[in-house]
């Protein structure tokens, strides 16, 4: 039988009727591949097929309610390729809705129909004009099927330069048929246009709104027909799906944007969205004469403002705050316009730096936000010891091991701070950011959590960040790596200054990075403010040593200046990044008032203060007020967890300042005059305190191989650059005051100081070192006042009167006598008012020195090597360490250091057996050298009886001694009525008379801190309010040439004579020193050996106008003091002679063993 092929069920024999196919017969064609092949059909003869197979997608796409593909039993009811053109004709309607958020990418062309069918039809190219005529043709056939009556464009769409889709009078839009699904473009939920299935109820909800407002205007046909809508009247197949996804809205629960639907007002069209233009911007792009619309730029990005992951910052002041993303952060919080999708992929690195440059993830919206590389490093800085936690904030450090001696920097970039303040993240609270460093227990690794607040401070993102234990970074999977780094960082001072008072800050980093490629490492630090997002200036960067291979330098030492007050620090050494944030000693300013007297001594120096008119105390550092506080823990051990990186600890003793100064601490004042400077990086010139200078607390204490240190600094004018290393101890004494004053809670602007100066001081060289004390006193203290000047022999005085120590009260006459290390002052009273003073060069360096020579001369000082070897073998015995020090004075020849070590060992903190090493009393019981000492203290007593003889001063009451130097006087005996006894012969001998009045003498010295007396003093003079004493109308000088009238000398007057004469003067005292023998026998007052006064008596007297003559030149040269023939002498040229006398007695009687 016969089989009639066709789908309308009619039947004949030979030709019969038939009828078109409808609705149900087409329906009734199997499809082979049971609906769900994706590939279009190829046999429609139609150049607008296209459009009519997305009608026809909607048509059947509304027979399903979910409006998804759909079959009954074999019979498919809506097919893949039904479900996904509709689809991309609404993924081509959001993308022109969010046209702004794709504009970069995204072309529109304008077909105008009547004119391009016109250009075509006229060309002169035979081919378009017949495109132009079948195209015109096939318009005019369908015009009613496809609304092409209705239809003035069609707008091409572009993505990338190529086709996409475009308009349709049938269905809004229609798709391309090429394979557009691997463009990757993203909607506003993270959907993949043209590629991702997604109904109309699934999308973006002001998309939604807009699309049915737009089948929901009414517009007059004709000037009086009835409003109608164009497109609702014109594409009933999408006017159908429309309707059932209200319905379906309705049935999943999303009633909030069904009740929104439902009550639209017509007028939101216009109100709320702005028209689309084509590329050619005047141009609005139109659909059957209906204007397209888009979302307004400015209400995404207002609408992304609102979103919940608005970085909570008090600090950004940026309009568009950025929003705070992460990769599988799992929250109910509203992202653009929806929900937030864990699914969405966020990176963990974004290489596009300007924020405002970045495409949200899930979209292609242009919308700053962070994510975690932007606030971690790659890298993490592990520390070989614990951060002091005290000071420095340790990020919330979580140790594997409670017992651990490691640390972490802060793994964070500088723009975390451009949004919190380090406040925010120190202090913590609600809203505020929190980080944690956890050790985990997998493989050492570091993990680091960083929670940003956002939506108001009601909710966080957590930054989370894993560091491992290898070389390899890899910040698209997030891992990041440990560098264990060995170095220090020092802060001086440890004070968050407050906005009126000038900052000043000294940092130090040591760098002991000495195995693998980190040798290499080079760090640098940049300091931030709270206010300022670029590092600030810093106004002074010093390298004082650098780290070499294989030699003894094991460190890189530089310091910083910085005159701005910071927040924190970003080390940076080329192989990682880390934060350092302070927790600052508050400024704090109580009012209280402190006076500070500081005696700038030739061997030691000393400050002395009182606070609010309190008894006067030595200055101290104590725990509770630590200047220079390092980054390491004090918990730190030894070694630094087995590293031996303990040079991070002892450079900044070495080249900084110690914690702690005082009592009971291995430094303390009095302490050595000296500066210490880098023996390879040294400034030829000037340089800077703190950088290339800083005074060496560890003298005499400690052995430093990397820097040199310079004593004799008080009068050495003319050692290269001698005055920039004088300015720079005397500037580091005054920001150790400043510091002390702001950390005490005291008021600068109140806060005074004194300083002492010796009278022989040249009024040049005096003046210099006031302008020194002036221009740094208005630096670092204030700048409405000036410091004051106190004589030093004048100051000993007072402490004296003021703790009623003298005899009568100081009626009468009394004398004090301040030997220092380089000078003497001589003061004389009358009812305690200063009558006469004398400075002179003839101090303790007289003996401890090495007399007349320009450099050191060591080997040949008989007082040092007669000791050596015992306190070599003491010091080998009982402290290497000092020994080595020992052994590194002496080698740079300056007997006075080596002699000052000797001294200072007694009261070293690290010596127990303290007796053992009392230099002192090894002198005191030198039968040999005692005469040396005796015949000091004689000449000074001769020089200052025939001083106030020949200036008519009757004979004293008091004597005082204070200074450093007067401890000669316990060597020769500590019976001071002997001492008195001497002192009385002496004077009577002189003033040629046979007894003392019976007044008598007291003899007052200060044995347990006769060098702090000086300040103390100055600080009661101070409190008397006495007005300081012009010097010049009170110095004398005995010139040893006023039998002949000459009571004031100068320079030119300075002929053989006056020699003669104050040569004879010197033998006129050695004879009455050895008269003195017959009254007071030396042997049995003062265990004097006879063998040295013997030898004493036959070297005396010899050489003594040479050695004046070398006194002269000698003085000349290092004084710096003018020669000038008018000019008169400084100080008395009496003991020039005894100077080297003492130097040849030494020589002589040293090797002498009674």
């Amino acid at each position: 039988m016969s089989k009639v092929l066709g789908y309308t069920n009619n039947g004949g024999e030979d030709w019969f009727v038939s009828s078109n196919y409808g609705n149900i017969e087409i329906q009734g064609i199997s499809d082979p591949e049971g609906g769900h092949t994706l590939d279009a059909p190829t046999s429609i003869p139609s150049p607008f097929a296209r459009m009519d197979l997305v009608r026809k997608a909607f048509e059947n796409i509304v027979s399903d309610p979910s409006l998804s593909f759909s079959q009954q039993g074999n019979k498919i009811l809506v097919s893949k390729e039904d479900e996904r053109l509709v689809s991309q004709c609404f993924d081509l309607a959001e993308i022109l809705f969010f046209y702004n958020n794709y504009k970069d990418s995204i072309e529109i062309i304008e077909w105008e129909k009547s004119t391009q069918l016109n250009k075509l039809k006229s060309s002169a190219e035979p081919g378009h004009k017949m495109l132009g005529e079948a195209l015109e043709l096939y318009l005019q056939q369908d015009e009613a099927t496809f609304n092409f009556n209705r239809m003035k464009n069609i707008y091409i769409i572009k993505y990338n330069h190529q086709v996409i889709g475009g308009t349709s009078p049938l269905t809004l839009f229609f798709p391309t048929a090429n394979d557009i699904s691997g463009f990757g473009l993203k909607s506003n939920k993270g959907k993949t246009f043209f590629k991702d299935v997604v109904p109309l109820y699934e999308r973006d909800d002001d998309f939604q709104k807009y699309i049915y407002l737009l089948f929901d205007i009414d517009e007059k046909k004709g000037s009086d027909g009835p409003e109608i809508n164009l497109l609702a009247s014109n594409m009933k197949e999408l006017v159908a799906y429309l309707d059932k996804n209200l319905k379906f809205l309705k049935v999943i629960n999303k009633n909030a944007l069904y009740d929104d639907l439902n009550r639209l007002n017509k007028s939101d069209l216009n109100n709320n969205y702005i028209d689309l233009n084509s590329n050619n911007a005047s141009h609005t792009v139109e659909v059957l004469g209906v204007p397209l619309k888009t979302i307004d730029p400015e209400v995404v990005i207002n609408s992304i403002k609102k979103s919940d992951f608005v970085i909570f910052s008090s600090k950004t002041t940026n309009e568009k705050k950025p929003l705070v993303l992460a990769q599988g952060a799992n929250n109910s919080l509203m992202y653009v316009n929806s929900i937030w999708d864990s699914n969405t992929r966020v990176p963990y690195f974004n290489p596009e730096t300007n924020l405002d440059l970045r495409k949200l993830p899930g979209h292609d919206i242009i919308y700053p936000y962070l994510t975690v590389s932007d606030f971690l490093e790659p890298g993490i800085i592990r520390l070989v010891y614990p951060i002091n936690n005290e000071k420095y904030f340790n990020g919330n450090l979580v140790l594997k091991n409670p017992e651990s001696t490691k640390g972490y920097l802060l793994p964070l970039k500088p723009l975390f701070f451009e949004y919190f303040d380090v406040e925010e993240l120190v202090n913590g609270g609600m809203g505020k950011p929190v980080i944690s460093i956890q050790e985990t227990s997998i493989a050492s690794a570091v993990r680091v959590l960083l929670k940003i607040p956002i939506n108001n401070g009601r909710a966080y993102i957590t930054f989370e960040r894993t560091y491992h234990n290898d070389k390899n970074v890899d910040l698209a999977t997030n891992k990041g790596i440990i560098n264990e780094h060995q170095f220090g960082v020092t802060l001086f001072p440890f004070i968050k200054y407050e906005d009126s008072t000038t900052p000043f800050y000294k940092i130090q980093l040591i760098d002991r990075d000495v195995t693998g490629d980190f040798i290499d490492a080079e760090y640098n630090l940049k300091f931030y403010s709270n206010t300022s997002k670029t590092a600030l200036n810093v106004d002074n960067e010093c390298l004082r040593s650098k780290k070499q291979k294989g030699e003894v330098t094991k460190i890189t030492s530089k310091s910083f200046s910085v005159n701005s007050t910071f927040d924190y620090i970003q080390v940076d050494n080329k192989f990682s990044k880390g934060i350092i944030i302070p927790k600052w000693y508050p400024f704090s300013n109580a009012g209280d008032s402190f006076t500070f007297a500081v005696d700038f001594g030739t061997t030691n120096s000393h400050i002395e203060f009182s606070k609010n008119n309190s008894a006067p105390r030595p200055f101290e550092i104590t725990e509770a007020e630590i200047q220079a506080v390092p980054l390491f823990s004090n918990k730190t051990d030894h070694n630094f967890s087995g590293s031996a990186a303990i040079d991070i600890r002892t450079a900044i003793i070495k080249e900084f300042i110690p914690d702690t100064i005082g009592k009971n601490t291995p430094y303390s004042f009095p302490h050595r005059t000296a500066i210490s400077q880098s023996k390879t990086h040294a400034p030829s010139n000037g340089g800077i305190v703190l950088n290339e200078f800083n005074i060496p607390f560890i003298f005499e204490k400690t052995i430093d191989n990397n820097n040199n240190f310079f004593t004799n600094l008080k009068w050495n004018s003319k050692e290269p650059n001698n005055e920039s290393r004088v300015t720079a101890f005397i500037e580091q004494i005054l920001f150790m005051i400043r510091n002390k004053v702001i950390i005490s809670g005291g008021n600068l602007e109140t806060t005074k100081i004194i300083w002492t100066y010796p009278t022989s001081m040249s009024p040049a060289r005096k003046s210099h070192f006031k302008s020194t004390w002036d221009k740094l006193f208005k630096k670092y203290i204030n700048t409405h006042d000036e410091p004051v000047d106190v004589s030093e022999s004048v100051a000993p005085y007072y402490y004296f009167l003021g703790n009623s120590m003298l005899e009568g009260l100081g009626n009468g006459v009394s004398v004090l006598m301040d030997i220092g290390g380089g000078t003497s002052d001589v003061v004389v009273y009358e009812s305690n008012i200063p009558k006469l003073l004398s400075s002179y060069k003839f101090a303790g360096n007289t003996i401890f020195g090495d007399g007349y020579k320009d450099f050191g001369d060591i080997q040949n000082n008989q007082l040092v090597n007669r000791y050596k070897e015992d306190y070599t073998d003491l010091l080998n015995e009982h402290n290497k360490n000092l020994s080595s020090i020992a052994n590194d004075i002496y080698s740079r020849q300056k007997s006075s250091d080596y002699n000052a070590l000797l001294f200072s060992l007694s009261g070293n903190y690290e010596i127990k057996q303290k007796e053992l090493f009392d230099y002192n009393k090894k002198l005191s019981s030198d039968q040999d050298l005692k005469i040396i000492f005796l015949y000091f203290y004689s000449a000074k007593i001769y020089h200052m009886a025939q001083l106030m003889k020949v200036n008519q001063v009757e004979l004293p009451m008091n004597i005082i001694f204070s200074g450093n130097g007067s401890k000669i006087i316990s060597i020769i005996t500590s019976d001071k009525n002997l001492i008195s006894d001497l002192t009385k012969n002496i004077f009577s001998k002189v003033y040629g008379i046979t007894s003392y009045p019976s007044s008598g003498l007291k003899i007052n010295l200060e044995k347990e801190f006769p060098k702090e007396v000086t300040c103390k003093g100055a600080l009661m003079y101070q409190k008397l309010g006495k007005q300081n004493i012009n010097v010049a109308d009170l110095k004398r000088t005995l010139t040893c040439v006023e039998d002949i009238g000459i009571f004031k000398l100068t320079n030119g007057q300075i002929d053989d004579t006056v020699q003669d004469k104050v040569v004879a003067q010197v033998k006129d005292f050695n004879k009455l020193f050895i008269e003195l023998n017959n009254s007071l026998n030396f042997e049995d007052y003062f265990d004097i050996s006879q063998a040295s006064f013997a030898k004493f008596k036959e070297i005396a007297d010899l050489h003594l106008k040479a050695f004046l003559k070398a006194g002269i030149a000698f003085n000349n040269r290092m004084d710096g003091v003018s020669t000038e023939a008018d000019v008169p002498i400084s100080e008395t040229l009496f003991f020039y002679p005894i100077v080297e006398t003492i130097q040849q007695l030494i020589n002589e009687i040293a090797v002498l063993r009674s």
